[in-house]
C-alpha cells in the first residue's frame, strides 16, 4: 500500500478505523494490512484516539495549546497530568 508507505518515510502513520467486514477481508487477503500495521487498525473511532495518543510524544504535547481531543485535556500521553 503505496500510501503507507510514503506516510510512514515522512515520520507518520496511517491509521484505519471502522472497517467493513468485506473491506477489512479484502484487505487482509491482499497483504495490505501487514503494510499498514495490524497495530494501526482499530475497530471503532474513539479505540484509534486513546491508541495514537498514547504513542505522541509527551513533550510535543505538553506544548500543543489546540487541545483538540479530550485525552488532551487533562493528561499527558505518558500519563502525567497537564499542567494547569
Amino acid at each position: 500500500m503505496a500510501e503507507a508507505k510514503i506516510t510512514r518515510e515522512a515520520g507518520g502513520a496511517l491509521y484505519l478505523c471502522n472497517l467493513k467486514p468485506s473491506v477489512r477481508d479484502l484487505l487482509e487477503r491482499g497483504g495490505f494490512l501487514d503494510h499498514v500495521g495490524r497495530d494501526n487498525v482499530f475497530g471503532t473511532k474513539e479505540e484509534a484516539i486513546r491508541a495514537i495518543y498514547a504513542r505522541l510524544e509527551a513533550p510535543r504535547c505538553k506544548a500543543c495549546t489546540a487541545l483538540i481531543f479530550s485525552e488532551c485535556q487533562e493528561m499527558l500521553p505518558d500519563g502525567r497530568f497537564r499542567a494547569a
